[in-house]
C-alpha cells in the first residue's frame, strides 16, 4: 500500500501529527510509530513485495488519510 520511496515522506506527516517513531523489532518492521495509549502503528516489508510495504488496521487507516491529503495539496495530480 505504501511504496517504499514515500516511506519517509510518511513519517514525518505522521510525526506532524504527534506520532513518534519507536524502535523497529525484528526484520520485517520497517516503521514503527506510537500514539500515546494505542497500540503501535507498524509499516512491514514482505520478501515478495517489491514495490510497496504492507499496513495493517491503523497503519492503513493513516496512510490512506496520508494519501487523500498528498492528493488535495497536489490539487488531484501527479503525486511525485
Amino acid at each position: 500500500m505504501l511504496h517504499k520511496s514515500k516511506l519517509e515522506d510518511f513519517a514525518k506527516w505522521a510525526e506532524e501529527r504527534g506520532w513518534k517513531r519507536q524502535k523497529t523489532k525484528g526484520d520485517y518492521e520497517v516503521l514503527r510509530m506510537k500514539w500515546p495509549g494505542e497500540p503501535p502503528m507498524i509499516i512491514y516489508t514482505k520478501l515478495e513485495a517489491k514495490e510497496h510495504y504492507t499496513t495493517y488496521e491503523i497503519g492503513d487507516v493513516l496512510v490512506r488519510q496520508w494519501i487523500r491529503d498528498r492528493k488535495q495539496e497536489c490539487g488531484q495530480g501527479d503525486m511525485k
